[in-house]
């Protein structure tokens, strides 16, 4: 429909798009993690867990960042294809990321709490999700930032003056997180030992 509008860069970009999802959807094993998902998901919900929600929630937001980056790779795309495959997956991910995060997020919210309603031994190995899933995404959207910037990409707000502040506080933040989740996970690993030398003590 692209070409018979007069958009044959779209097309074609569209085309591309579709090829290089696949590629990296069978590539990086993302069927596996989406089939582990949906396993996921009926299992919750035969068992009325909580993560039914989340899980589903998750699912809607991964659908809509997916779909966010690859407008953004459109709003950003070249017809002389002068930006190069990394600008365009940079692009994605600039898009993407953010819902992504928030993905991230709320399925770990649901696994978290899951884990300790029925599982309450097994959260220090849980409790660190959300830190390390926002540390992560918020590297690579500074990293993304910043080399859509410095390439000077038509029509991107970021200036290159701005990108090196973009990259170096979003390292920052997510260094921040991960080691704050670290530290929470040993907070509460002492604690859950604490609580069970307890329990021993008292059993005796």
């Amino acid at each position: 429909s692209a070409f018979i509008l007069g958009y044959p860069g779209t097309a074609t970009i569209i085309v591309i798009g579709v090829i290089g999802m696949y590629l990296l959807y069978k590539g990086f094993g993302l069927d596996e993690f989406i089939h582990g998902i949906i396993n996921a998901l009926r299992a919750s919900m035969s068992r009325g867990k909580f993560s039914f929600v989340t899980y589903s929630t998750t699912i809607v937001l991964v659908v809509i960042g997916f779909t966010i980056g690859f407008f953004t790779v459109l709003n950003y795309y070249a017809a002389d294809n002068s930006l190069g495959v990394l600008l365009y997956v940079m692009s994605f991910i600039y898009g993407a990321i953010m819902w992504l995060i928030v993905a991230g997020l709320v399925t770990s919210l649901g696994v978290i709490i899951d884990v300790y309603i029925n599982e309450r031994e097994n959260l220090v190995k849980v409790i660190v999700f959300p830190f390390f899933v926002t540390a992560i995404g918020l590297i690579l959207y500074g990293a993304s930032a910043y080399i859509l910037a410095v390439s000077s990409v038509s029509g991107f707000p970021i200036g290159p003056a701005a990108a090196g502040a973009y990259i170096m506080y979003s390292t920052l933040f997510g260094l921040t997180c991960a080691i704050i989740g670290v530290i929470v996970q040993y907070v509460l690993a002492k604690r859950l030992a604490e609580e069970q030398k307890e329990a021993i003590i008292e059993t005796i």
